[in-house]
C-alpha cells in the first residue's frame, strides 16, 4: 500500500509520519519511502512463541492502512487514502518488520537488564524495589510505578510524608525526578500519571483545590499541557486513561449527572468526544474508554441502561463493536495491543469476583485462571485483575486470594503464569495489600508496587528470566 503524496504533508505537520515512527521505533535502517505500510500480519511474521496470537490476513481491528496511517485522527473519515499491493510484497515486508521487532525486544531485555545490574547487588533476584524522591514511609504513602517503555523509562505516583501526591519519571540507572501539574492542589488534589508511550510522553490527570480532575500531557522536556473537555462540569472532571505512540490520549469525562463519556485527544490538541449508542445516561452509566492502540482502536467498557457492563470496541472511523462476556457482569475492563489482542477482567454478577479474559482479533474469547485466585465470597474482588498487555500478548496484573491478599503475576504468550510478590511484603488477611503488576513493556519487564508491613508502597520491577 502506498500513501498518496498530497496527504503526506498534512500528517507530517501534525507530528511525525507513521512510516517515520515505525522506522525509528523498530530501528529499521533500510526503510525506503515506498515501503508498503500495512497492518496485515501473517503467522510467518513472528517467532514461533507468538504465532498463536496472530491471525492471517487483515487485522479486523485495524481496518487497513487507513486506520494505521491516520493515527493522529480522532474520528470521522480516515485522512489517508491507500491502494492495494500484491500479497507477496506484503508478506515480504511483514516478515522483515516483525523479525526486526522481535530483535528489538530481545535487545531491550539485554539493555535494560544491564542497566538494572548497575543499581542492584550481584546476588539480586529478578524483583527490584525502588523509591521515588520524597516518598513517605507511612501507611498509604510511597511509590507506585504505573508505566514503563522499552527504553526502561518508568513513570508513576509518589506520595510524601505530608500526603502530597506527585508524578515521577526516570530510570533505575539515572534516577527519578518528580513533577507536578500547574493546577494541582497540594492539600486536596495532586498529580497522577496513568500511562507513558515509547517516546517518554506521559498522560494523566491532576486534581485542583475544588477536587475537580483535569487531563494533562507531559512531553520529555518537562512541558505539561492541561486540557479539559468542553462540556464536563463540576464535580465531574477529565480522566485520561491511555496514550499510544502517536501521542493520542484516550479517556473518560463525567458530566454533572456523573454519566461517563469518552474522548480522544490528538497529538496537536484536537479533542473528539464520543458515546457508545448502547450506553446508558444515568449516573455511572455510559462510555468508559481504557486504552488505545497505535491503529486508533479504542477499547474499554460500556455500561448499559440496566447497569450491566459490556466490552467497548471503537474503531478509528467511529463504529462500535461491543462484545459480550460469558456471564452477566456489572463491571469490566479492556486493554488492547497493536495485534488486536484484548485482555481485561470482568466482575461476575451478582457477586464481585473478578475473572480474567483474553479476546483475540477474530473475536474468540477465553476465560483465564491464575494460580491462587480467590474463589470464596468472603471478600469483594477476589480473583484476577489484568492491568496491561504487550505487543507479544504477555499480560500482567494482580491476583487476590481467599484472604484478600495481593500477588502480582505475568502471563506469557504461551500461557505460563508465574505469580510473585516481594519478599518483605505485607501479609495481613483482609488488607488488600501485597504486590501488583501495573504495566509490562515489549521486552516483558513488569513494573508495579508492593506494600511493606507498615502498608507503605514501594516501586516494583520484575525482570524476565
Amino acid at each position: 500500500m502506498v500513501l498518496k503524496s498530497n496527504t503526506r504533508e498534512s500528517v507530517r505537520n501534525r507530528q511525525i509520519h507513521p512510516r517515520t515512527w515505525l522506522r525509528n521505533a523498530l530501528q529499521l535502517k533500510d526503510f525506503p519511502e515506498n515501503t508498503p505500510f500495512d497492518p496485515e500480519i501473517t503467522c510467518s511474521a513472528l517467532p514461533r512463541s507468538g504465532r498463536r496470537h496472530i491471525v492471517t490476513g487483515m487485522n479486523p481491528l485495524a481496518y487497513g492502512l487507513k486506520a494505521a496511517s491516520s493515527g493522529f485522527a480522532t474520528g470521522g473519515e480516515p485522512q489517508i487514502l491507500v491502494s492495494q499491493y500484491e500479497e507477496e510484497e506484503l508478506m515480504r515486508y511483514n516478515r522483515t518488520l516483525f523479525r526486526q521487532y522481535g530483535m528489538l525486544a530481545s535487545f531491550g531485555v539485554l539493555a535494560l537488564s544491564a542497566a538494572l545490574a548497575l543499581t542492584a547487588p550481584a546476588n539480586a533476584q529478578q524483583l527490584i524495589s525502588f523509591n521515588a524522591p520524597k516518598a513517605g514511609a507511612g501507611a498509604g504513602q510511597g511509590t507506585s510505578a504505573i508505566g514503563i517503555n522499552l527504553k526502561g523509562t518508568i513513570t508513576g505516583t509518589v506520595k510524601d510524608s505530608y500526603n502530597v501526591t506527585r508524578g515521577f519519571v526516570g530510570t533505575l540507572k539515572r534516577g527519578f525526578r518528580t513533577f507536578e501539574a500547574p493546577d494541582a492542589d497540594a492539600n486536596v488534589g495532586g498529580t497522577y500519571p496513568v500511562a507513558i508511550n515509547e517516546f517518554d510522553v506521559i498522560t494523566g490527570y491532576s486534581v485542583d483545590g475544588n477536587s475537580v480532575a483535569h487531563g494533562f500531557v507531559r512531553t520529555p522536556d518537562g512541558t505539561i499541557t492541561i486540557f479539559d473537555m468542553p462540556n464536563d462540569a463540576e464535580p465531574g472532571g477529565t480522566y485520561p486513561a491511555g496514550i499510544n505512540n502517536l501521542a493520542a490520549v484516550v479517556g473518560v469525562y463525567l458530566d454533572a449527572n456523573y454519566t461517563a463519556h469518552g474522548f480522544v485527544r490528538a497529538a496537536e490538541g484536537k479533542i473528539t468526544t464520543f458515546d457508545d449508542p448502547a450506553g446508558g445516561s444515568g449516573p455511572w452509566q455510559g462510555t468508559w474508554p481504557y486504552n488505545i492502540n497505535d491503529f486508533g482502536v479504542i477499547v474499554g467498557a460500556t455500561t448499559y441502561p440496566d447497569s450491566s457492563s459490556h466490552g467497548l470496541l471503537r474503531t478509528l472511523n467511529g463504529s462500535y463493536h461491543d462484545f459480550e462476556f460469558p456471564s452477566e457482569t456489572n463491571w469490566s475492563s479492556a486493554y488492547i495491543n497493536d495485534l488486536g489482542v484484548i485482555v481485561g477482567s470482568y466482575a461476575q454478577a451478582p457477586d464481585t469476583d473478578l475473572v480474567a479474559y483474553r479476546r483475540t482479533a477474530d473475536g474468540k474469547m477465553t476465560v483465564l485462571q491464575t494460580p491462587g485466585e480467590g474463589v470464596t465470597t468472603d471478600y469483594e474482588f477476589e480473583g484476577t485483575y489484568v492491568s496491561a498487555v504487550n505487543i507479544l500478548g504477555a499480560t500482567t496484573g494482580q491476583v487476590l486470594n481467599n484472604d484478600a491478599e495481593l500477588s502480582a503475576f505475568v502471563r506469557d504468550p504461551e500461557g505460563k503464569v508465574p505469580v510473585f510478590g516481594y519478599k518483605d511484603q505485607a501479609a495481613v488477611p483482609g488488607s488488600y495489600t501485597g504486590s501488583a503488576g501495573l504495566a509490562i513493556n515489549a521486552a516483558g519487564v513488569v513494573v508495579g508496587y508492593w506494600n511493606d508491613r507498615n502498608f507503605a508502597t514501594h516501586g516494583l520491577v520484575r525482570l524476565p528470566k
